[in-house]
């Protein structure tokens, strides 16, 4: 009876090692994969890691780096390290980062450019109440950006993401009867429609020139990093564009990044 009873466990064990393991609540299909194996690593991020960076101040705005540099591409969503690749002559070009009058980076006396923070009014009635956006918007005659400071600060309210403009300039750019027609309408505190239009008395409207604005987000921490999509009125597919730290007033951090045009941003 015993030798039977023997006989019999052992058969049972043998078959519970030989089941299958199901996978637990969370686990992908695929066999032996992590979630690094599923991701399809649509989203990255670029760095420049220099070995000894070398400054030089290019203009009253802006120095370059350079040097031997590491570059590497990560996902931006799960973390891994898709390339890493050493360019001996590597480059970028960067605002300076103003402390009390003085780039810390390139050593360029002077102070940041006069800025000026401008509201933009907020809709009591959306046009589309069911979207329940947010929308705000201003118009600015040639005479309105001609006696602007430097530059100008767009806001929305208490919304993070602001539009820098370059007013003289394009103010420069308008006739007599046109006006810079400036809107921010957000979904939520991170997702915008951004549009900047130059509107004539006719109603023709055209896109100003993007390249005499930018994006600025504002926050605490000065090692923080922020990628934003961007979906351009006339794109199929969005745009990844990564935004970089800024030191302004002497303390504070925001990040900046060029003005890829109007479209929908998602931070």
């Amino acid at each position: 009876m015993i030798r039977r009873f023997s006989s019999v466990l052992a058969v049972v064990v043998l078959l519970l090692l030989a089941a299958p393991v199901l996978p637990t609540r969370g686990e992908g299909a695929a066999a032996g994969s992590t979630p690094t194996d599923l991701c399809t690593h649509d989203r990255t991020t670029v760095e420049y890691y220099f070995d000894s960076p070398v400054y030089r101040s290019l203009d009253e705005r802006t120095h370059s780096v350079s040097g031997r540099a590491t570059v590497v591409t990560t996902c931006a969503y799960c973390g891994t390290v898709l390339s890493a690749v050493v360019d001996e002559n590597a480059r970028q070009v960067k605002r300076h980062a103003f402390v009390r009058g003085r780039c810390a980076l390139c050593g360029q006396e002077g102070a940041p450019p006069r800025e000026t923070e401008v509201l933009l009014e907020k809709a009591e009635e959306p046009e589309l109440p069911e979207t329940r956006e947010e929308q705000f918007s201003a118009a600015f005659t040639a005479d309105d950006l001609a006696g602007g400071e430097e530059l100008w600060v767009l806001r929305a309210g208490d919304y993070a993401p602001a539009v820098v403009l370059q007013p003289r300039r394009l103010g420069a750019a308008l006739v007599p009867g046109q006006v810079l027609q400036a809107e921010m309408n957000f979904t939520n505190e991170w997702t915008v429609a951004i549009s900047l239009e130059i509107r004539g008395e006719d109603g023709e409207t055209a896109p100003a020139d993007p390249g005499l604005a930018a994006l600025r987000v504002y926050g605490e921490k000065e090692d923080s990093v922020l990628s934003f999509t961007y979906q351009g009125e006339d794109a199929e597919k969005a745009e990844e564009r990564m935004a970089f730290w800024m030191d302004y007033s002497g303390g504070g951090y925001y990040q900046l990044s060029p003005f890829p045009g109007n479209g929908a941003y998602e931070f």
